[in-house]
C-alpha cells in the first residue's frame, strides 16, 4: 500500500485514469513524477 498524503491529488489522479486497465502501474509512474 502507498502512503498518500495528499489524498486531494490521489483522487483526481484516480478520476483522470479511470481508463486505464491498470491502476497499478499508472499509480507506480505518477508516484515516480510527483515525488
Amino acid at each position: 500500500m502507498y502512503k498518500i498524503t495528499d489524498i486531494k491529488t490521489f483522487k483526481i489522479f484516480i478520476k483522470i485514469n479511470k481508463e486505464e486497465s491498470n491502476i497499478e502501474s499508472a499509480m507506480n509512474t505518477t508516484y515516480k513524477d510527483i515525488f
